[in-house]
């Protein structure tokens, strides 16, 4: 807040951005530190601070601050946040908004110079919505969330669960439409901001449970164990492929992210036609995927070995292969019969220069 000050003492909440953005970067949770500023503050129609789109542009990012937040003679007793609801009536904010610019409800009573009008607008045009298939809230906040269970303040994590939001629209036809848009929400308070600033360098692992978010377990087998390294083989199906890089997006490529600037811009063309054309070959034509993690979680299920959930996971190899998946299901191609082949290795308590010799 002092870093964010003007002479007078007074924080504005736009000056906070420039201050977390790199931080978020750091934790791979956006492309860059570069966002729109475009603040937007109604009763009726919601909050939003500013916007981003990710880099291969499929991914709306919205931020939004907590006001209450950076008020200069906030008391101590304040700054500790026990319950979820405090953050998820934020991010309802948020959510207000992408609803109204879905329904293109306010947008006229916007100026037209006003940097939030863009935004609205996107929101508005069902083609340009169509380059989205993933809403981002972040719900930036200078508080400190806690757990109140003992004889001191704990710190803790709140988890505001995604949700598919309908809406419905007008094609170009005069024709009614219904659709729906995936938005999902992220916490970004001070348990967030100093655990990034102590431990600079190092990503946020990203925990892939396979049980929990997508209600499957993937039947594996086991082919080497030594010591800290165990590999397993499994086959993916397309769908699992697809729900995965929707939900995560390059946070699962982060060690391949050549490949997955690539992909937007020009996705192979053999990969896409094998789908469209001979998607029951894929898995013969097809090099498959390499994924790394530094922990697993397993189960024995009849005489089956079944992964539930890995720690840090990350695709290495095959990052195109998974984007071509996707923007091709994005383009209506079914890939019901696409399977891929995998093989994970996970490296248990291992440093990240460990991990990537």
């Amino acid at each position: 807040m002092s870093d964010a000050a003007d002479s007078d003492g007074f924080v504005s909440q736009q000056d906070i951005l420039p201050l977390v953005l790199p931080l978020m970067l750091d934790a791979k949770l956006v492309d860059s530190e570069d966002y729109n500023d475009a603040f937007y503050t109604s009763a009726d129609n919601g909050k939003i601070n500013a916007y981003a789109v990710n880099d291969t542009g499929e991914r709306l990012q919205i931020f939004l601050v907590d006001d209450d937040s950076v008020r200069p003679l906030i008391g101590d007793d304040e700054v500790l946040v026990s319950e979820r609801k405090y953050y998820e009536g934020l991010a309802r904010m948020a959510k207000k908004f992408i609803r109204g610019g879905l329904a293109g409800s306010f947008i006229d009573a916007m100026q037209d110079a006003d940097p939030v009008k863009v935004l609205a607008s996107k929101l508005q045009i069902r083609d340009e919505l169509s380059e989205f298939d993933v809403v981002e809230v972040f719900v930036i906040s200078l508080k400190a969330s806690v757990s109140f269970r003992g004889p001191t303040p704990r710190a803790r994590q709140i988890h505001i669960k995604s949700e598919e939001v309908p809406y419905r629209f007008h094609s170009e036809d005069g024709q009614k439409h219904r659709a729906s848009i995936e938005i999902q929400y992220r916490v970004i308070d001070l348990n967030f901001l100093a655990e990034v600033e102590t431990s600079r360098g190092r990503r946020e692992p990203l925990i892939v449970d396979f049980q929990r978010d997508f209600d499957l377990r993937i039947e594996v087998i086991e082919a080497g164990h030594e010591g800290q390294f165990r590999t397993y083989l499994c086959v993916l199906d397309g769908e699992i492929l697809y729900k995965l890089y929707r939900k995560y997006s390059s946070r699962m490529l982060e060690k391949n992210v050549r490949s997955f600037l690539q992909v937007r811009q020009a996705t192979n063309k053999g990969i896409r036609e094998t789908i469209r054309k001979e998607p029951e070959k894929f898995v013969a034509f097809n090099n498959g995927l390499t994924i790394t993690a530094t922990g697993s979680k397993t189960a024995h299920y009849k005489k089956r070995l079944y992964l539930e959930q890995l720690t840090d996971f990350q695709i290495v190899n095959g990052g195109q292969t998974m984007a071509s998946i996707f923007f091709a299901h994005r383009d209506g191609i079914p890939i019901s019969d696409v399977k891929v082949m995998a093989k994970i290795n996970v490296l248990s308590e291992q440093s990240e220069d460990k991990l990537d010799d």
